[in-house]
C-alpha cells in the first residue's frame, strides 16, 4: 500500500530517521526507515504503538510487581532476623547482670550459636567466681577465727601489739 504522507515527508527530509504519526483511522503508530544511499531505496516499518507499548507495559507491571515483593520478602526475612539477634542479645544481658551480681546465669534457649557460645563462657566465668568467692569467705572465717584466738591469746598473757606507720607516724595497738 502506498505510505502515509508523513512517512514521505520524512523520506524526504532525512535518510534514516524515527517517528510517531497517526494514520487515516486515528491508529498511532511508531515508524522508522532507512535509505540507502547506493540505490537510493528506502525501508520502512510502521507498527501501531500497542503492539509495542501493551507488551512492555505488562513486562514492566509484573517487574515492578516482583520486585515489590521481594522488597517486602526482604524486609520480613530482616525483621526476622533482627528480632532473633534482638531476643539473643536480651538474653545475654540478662546473663551479663546476673554474672555482675554474683550469681549463676541462666543459659538463654533458642539464641543463635555465637551468642550461646558466649553466654557458656559467661556461666563458666560465673562459677569459677562462685568458687573464688567460697575460697575467700572460708579464708575470711579462718581468718576471723584466728584473729578471735590471738585476741583471747594477748588477752590472758596480758600482752598486746602495735603497729607504727612510719610514712604517717601513727601508731595503733591492741
Amino acid at each position: 500500500q502506498k505510505a502515509h504522507p508523513e512517512f514521505l515527508k520524512q523520506i524526504d527530509a532525512h535518510s534514516e530517521g524515527t517517528f510517531e504519526l497517526t494514520t487515516d483511522k486515528d491508529m498511532p503508530i511508531h515508524a522508522t526507515f532507512k535509505s540507502s544511499p547506493q540505490s537510493g531505496w528506502t525501508v520502512g516499518i510502521a507498527i501501531p504503538k500497542q503492539r509495542i507499548e501493551t507488551p512492555l507495559t505488562h513486562d514492566l507491571l509484573m517487574l515492578s510487581l516482583g520486585g515489590a515483593l521481594l522488597l517486602a520478602l526482604s524486609l520480613l526475612s530482616a525483621s526476622l532476623v533482627g528480632k532473633r539477634i534482638a531476643k539473643s542479645l536480651r538474653a545475654l544481658h540478662a546473663a551479663a547482670v546476673a554474672l555482675g551480681a554474683g550469681t549463676l546465669i541462666p543459659l538463654p534457649v533458642d539464641v543463635l550459636h555465637e551468642t550461646h557460645e558466649l553466654s557458656l563462657a559467661l556461666q563458666n566465668s560465673a562459677n569459677r567466681l562462685l568458687r573464688r568467692t567460697q575460697q575467700l569467705e572460708v579464708a575470711n572465717a579462718s581468718l576471723h577465727e584466728r584473729s578471735i584466738e590471738l585476741n583471747e591469746a594477748q588477752h590472758i598473757a596480758q600482752i598486746g601489739n602495735w603497729k607504727w606507720e612510719a610514712g604517717t607516724s601513727t601508731v595503733r595497738a591492741s
